[in-house]
This record gives C-alpha cells, sequence and structure tokens, in this order.
C-alpha cells in the first residue's frame, strides 16, 4: 500500500484548511515560519512532521525544503500557495528539483508541472560548471581559472556568465560565489543520495 504525504506550506490557520480538504493524504507535513511551528500543528487537530523554515529568506525555505523532501517518499504533494512569499517560493523550487508535484489551492486545485531533467549540470556550459566546481571562496581570477584547469580569458568569460545567471560577484581581480552560487556548488560537487 502506497502512503501518500502531504506537505504544507502554511504560515497561519487559514492556510491549512484548502490543502487538507482537496488533497488526498495518509501523512501530513506542516512547514511553517520559525517560531510558529507548534502553534500551528496544535491547531491541525492530528499529528504532523513540522518543519519550520526562515520566512523571508528563499534560499533558506529551499534548502529546507529540499532536507524535508528528501525524506519522504515518492508520493508525495506540497501544497506550496499558504505561508510567505519567499516560502511558497522555495517550496517551488524545492518540489522542482526535487521532482515533487506542487500545488496552488487558492481557487481551485492546480498541479504545478514537474521539471525532472532539470539538474545544475544541465543549466551551465562546461566552462561554467568548471568555474562554479572550483568556486570555494574568494579566489584571484587567476587562481580560478587553474583550479577550473582553464585559459584565463575562458575562465573570465565563464565568470562573466555566471555573474549575469547570479551566481557569482566578482571585481577586476577576484570573484566569489553569492548564496545562489553556493547552493549551486553544493549540487555540483556533492553526490545524491
Amino acid at each position: 500500500m502506497t502512503v501518500r504525504t502531504l506537505v504544507v506550506v502554511a504560515a497561519a490557520k487559514d492556510d491549512l484548511a484548502a490543502p487538507r480538504r482537496k488533497l488526498g493524504y495518509d501523512r501530513l507535513a506542516l512547514v511553517a515560519p520559525e517560531g510558529r511551528g507548534r502553534a500551528l500543528a496544535s491547531a491541525l487537530g492530528e499529528e504532523a512532521t513540522v518543519l519550520e523554515v526562515p520566512p523571508d529568506d528563499v534560499l533558506g525555505c529551499l534548502r529546507a525544503m529540499e532536507g524535508l523532501l528528501a525524506g519522504l517518499p515518492d508520493s508525495t504533494r506540497v501544497a506550496v500557495d499558504g505561508g510567505t512569499g519567499a516560502m511558497s517560493l522555495g517550496a517551488v523550487l524545492a518540489c522542482l528539483s526535487r521532482g515533487v508535484e506542487a500545488w496552488f489551492l487558492e481557487h481551485k486545485p492546480v498541479c504545478l508541472p514537474v521539471l525532472r531533467a532539470m539538474p545544475v549540470a544541465g543549466r551551465f556550459g562546461g566552462d561554467e560548471l568548471a568555474v562554479l566546481a572550483a568556486l570555494d571562496g574568494r579566489r584571484a581570477h587567476g587562481d580560478l581559472a587553474r583550479r577550473a584547469g582553464l585559459p584565463l580569458a575562458r575562465a573570465r568569460a565563464a565568470m562573466l556568465s555566471l555573474r549575469r545567471h547570479g551566481a557569482l560577484g566578482s571585481d577586476a581581480t577576484q570573484a566569489w560565489p553569492t548564496d545562489l552560487g553556493s547552493y549551486y556548488r553544493k549540487a555540483l560537487v556533492e553526490k545524491p543520495d
């Protein structure tokens, strides 16, 4: 028998009713703003796993949601339209990266498309990936090019592209990963479970 898990992103009690009523489930998980998870869970009247996330940090929500989703079965659905904008966006991005169903329920249930084949390695070219994998902190351009195994001109072109994508910051002599770049780099260098 398949156990269906429903993850509800919620900041207020009102965010809980529609997902629980419209989406079938056997197990429930609640994603709530930091400091509010227990209060929201007590309003449910049933047992739920609670994950508290930073309410105004998209990447923080994304990381926390990915950790939660990694431990849940394939039969998981996520109601993403509760909570703050950052929580909803982080939840949608986590669903996209993990291949989990994401649902909006504001007017009627709508399942968002799942993009299962969108790994970080597929988003960038080879030079960009080499630079991103080598960028483990603030680095001089020449040092970064050597670590990436690229001529300096190609490494600089890759850095410019990564900067346009918001993955790194740079000045005339150095480059460093942004929060987004650190997230991408982690996905590249760590093996999935």
